[in-house]
Formats: C-alpha cells, structure tokens, sequence
C-alpha cells in the first residue's frame, strides 16, 4: 500500500505541476498481481511459495480528448479524436504531441511552443502577418492563401505504451507500435 501510495503521489504532483500545460496527459496508477513462484524444499518437504499480493504500477497517461478553446492565434491547433502531430525534438529523436500550442521559429518553421520542429517541415513565407495565415480543419496550412505545407497526424496502436520524452512530447516503445498515418 505504501509503494500504491507513493506513485499516487509522485501522479497527483506531476499532474498538478502540469494543470496549465497545454495538451498534458495526466499518469495513470494502478495495482497488478504478483505471481507465486516455488522457492525451494522445506524441512517439512511442502513446496514454499514466494511472491504474494500486489504491487503498484505505471498505467500510462491518458489520452482522452481535452478541452478546447479558442486562443486567437493563427497557429494554436486542437487535435479532435485520436492522433498526434510528428515532431521531430531538438536532440533530433522522433516524437508525437497533442499540444497544438504551435509557433513560428526564427527559421520561420512551423514549431510546439518548446521548440519541437513540426515534421514533414512546414516553412512559412517572409513578411507575412498573422492574418494572412491559416491552418485548415484538415491540417492545410494557407500562408496569404498559398498553401505552405499540411499537418500530418499519426496514430500508434497502443497510445498509452508511449515514452515520455519531456516538453509535452512522447516516443514510440515496441509495446506503443510505430507511428502511422492517421
């Protein structure tokens, strides 16, 4: 119970200090079983059994839908149902977020507000303001009506076997599946 109550913490705290995050999962813990395995004779030449009871575990995150909200700005997307957008991290790993919290980097490529490169690279044109770009309910971006590249989504088999990878941004495992095209 004690080690249930620990995790539980360590979840609550985590999801707490992320409350504000945009697109944050929250952990999930629960119980599993433990497995009795022989130990050896006894003096009394009964087979002694080892491993009783239950023991805490990482559920994995969540990944319902969250709420959505109008923000004003011309790059902020929400992801409706399944998928994550493609981004590839600053130490260049492959990673998947539903934190549509989307900027423009001094590179002028489409970013998450951590820096994460929105992957296939969508490059928008100088000297454009904010009103003359738009992203699609299918993921077109438009720059001045032009359209600059697409937002891709992919999906995994099992979401919530994904790593975290910190900055609102999680990896593929064997056990989540490869990404896929949503």
């Amino acid at each position: 119970l004690r080690e249930y109550l620990q995790k539980k913490l360590e979840a609550v705290s985590n999801d707490l200090a992320n409350a504000d995050t945009t697109g944050y999962k929250r952990v999930r813990v629960g119980f599993s079983d433990l497995m009795y395995t022989p130990a050896g004779r006894p003096a009394t030449g009964a087979n002694a059994q080892t491993g009783s009871g239950s023991r805490a575990v990482m559920g994995g995150r969540t990944f319902e839908q969250g709420g959505l909200s109008q923000t004003g700005i011309s790059t902020d997307v929400a992801i409706q149902g399944a998928g994550f957008i493609k981004v590839k991290l600053s130490d260049g790993r492959d990673a998947l977020t539903r934190d549509g919290n989307l900027r423009i980097d001094g590179m002028r490529r489409l970013t998450t507000a951590s820096g994460g490169l929105v992957s296939p690279t969508i490059t928008i044109p100088e000297g454009l303001s904010d009103d003359q770009l738009a992203i699609g309910k299918d993921g077109s971006v438009l720059a001045a009506g032009r359209n600059v590249g697409k937002i891709a989504l992919v999906n995994v088999r099992s979401p919530q076997n994904l790593l975290s990878a910190g900055e609102n941004a999680f990896v593929t495992t064997p056990r989540s599946g490869t990404a896929v095209a949503a």
